[in-house]
């Protein structure tokens, strides 16, 4: 199995990177933040989830190995698939799903295509092994972070951009109010 690739990015769609590793074009299908973030011609490190199926071999990429440790957890849950796995750390970022998870807040899971029952299902079985994913940071006051969170969801801002400001946002900032001023600082960027 491919656990991981490092290579030179030669394209990229909304949600896959070909990564010329050695000659080789490798297509790896990644988070759509990852792909954004990403630039062709510049060197990449990507560590795999490879998924044999019947028809084909999938290579799921993540920039860090606690995202790809989450996303074999969520792997580890009845019904959900790789597909779905990559859907949900689309949806939200591995940061904001850790906290989700710890908190027992299934609100920030669901989704359009993942119901609360289903993320019911993800906190049920990832709830208290987390710890494994020790090395993604999280937001450390989850009820003053739930607060936040519906604050910038009340200004229009989607869970995407919510997740990945949150990670962005200054340790110092206390109050409620003063992390709604860094998020909203971090949206004007």
């Amino acid at each position: 199995m491919i656990g991981y690739l490092k290579g030179t990015i030669i394209h990229k769609s909304t949600n896959t990177l070909t990564l010329n590793v050695n000659g080789v074009g490798y297509e790896i299908l990644t988070t759509e933040t990852l792909a954004l973030e990403s630039k062709i011609g510049t060197m990449c490190e990507i560590f795999i989830h490879t998924a044999v199926k019947e028809t084909a071999i999938d290579l799921y990429g993540f920039s860090a190995q606690p995202t790809r440790a989450l996303f074999r957890g969520l792997l580890c849950v009845s019904g959900i698939g790789p597909k779905s796995a990559l859907g949900i750390l689309n949806k939200t970022s591995a940061e904001a799903l850790v906290v989700a998870i710890q908190s027992k807040n299934s609100a920030l899971i669901a989704g359009k295509k993942i119901g609360t029952k289903t993320a019911e299902k993800i906190i049920a079985a990832l709830h208290g092994k987390i710890s494994g994913y020790a090395d993604v940071k999280t937001y450390p006051e989850t009820a003053k972070h739930q607060d936040l969170v519906d604050a910038l969801a009340s200004l229009g801002y989607n869970q995407a951009q919510i997740s990945s400001a949150l990670s962005k946002i200054p340790k110092d900032a206390a109050t409620t109010e003063d992390q709604i001023k860094e998020a909203l600082k971090i949206f004007q960027r």
